[in-house]
C-alpha cells in the first residue's frame, strides 16, 4: 500500500484520487516459455479493493480478484504506447543489456465508468510482437489478441 503525496503524480487524475489517498501497488514479472517478458506494474484504489492483498494474489490474476471479490472487472480502457528506455532495475528484471528499450503500455482501466486500475506494462522490446485489428472507421476497434510473443514463435 502506497500512500500518493506527490501533486504532480499521474495516479491522482487517473485514478480520481486526492492527495494522500492510500493506493495497492502489485508489480509482476510475466513470463513466456522462462523467460522474462514484461514487468506489470498495477495501481488500484484502496478504497475500492480494501483488504485486497489478502486475496489469492498468487494464483489468480488482478482481474479475477477485481471481478470476483469486488465486482469491478475493467470492461473498459484507455491505452497509450510509448517506446521508452529501461532503467538499471527494469534491465536486470527483463534480463537485458544495457542500453535497452522497451515498450510502455499505460493503461486506465473503468469499471461502469469509473477509474478503478492504473497501470505500467514495461515489454520487452526485443522479444515481444504487437498485432491490432482494427474495424472499419467510426467504430470500436477490434484487437486481436496476440500479445505476448517471442520472435521465434512466428
Amino acid at each position: 500500500i502506497q500512500q500518493v503525496t506527490d501533486v504532480n503524480s499521474p495516479l491522482l487524475a487517473a485514478l480520481h484520487l486526492s492527495v494522500g489517498e492510500n493506493v495497492i501497488f502489485i508489480r509482476r514479472l510475466r513470463t513466456s516459455n522462462g523467460q522474462p517478458m514484461v514487468i506489470a506494474t498495477t495501481y488500484l484504489p484502496e478504497r475500492l479493493f480494501p483488504d485486497f492483498l489478502a486475496r489469492d494474489i498468487e494464483h489468480k490474476s488482478v482481474y479475477e480478484i477485481m471481478d470476483e471479490s469486488y465486482g469491478l472487472k475493467p470492461d473498459d480502457a484507455s491505452q497509450t504506447f510509448e517506446a521508452v528506455m529501461l532503467d538499471e532495475t527494469e534491465e536486470q528484471l527483463l534480463t537485458v543489456s544495457s542500453p535497452a528499450t522497451a515498450l510502455l503500455i499505460t493503461r486506465t482501466g473503468y469499471a461502469k465508468g469509473a477509474p478503478v486500475e492504473y497501470a505500467l506494462d514495461y515489454y520487452r522490446g526485443d522479444r515481444t510482437r504487437f498485432r491490432a485489428r482494427l474495424g472499419a472507421i467510426n467504430q470500436t476497434p477490434l484487437v486481436e489478441a496476440n500479445r505476448i510473443r517471442t520472435l521465434g514463435e512466428r
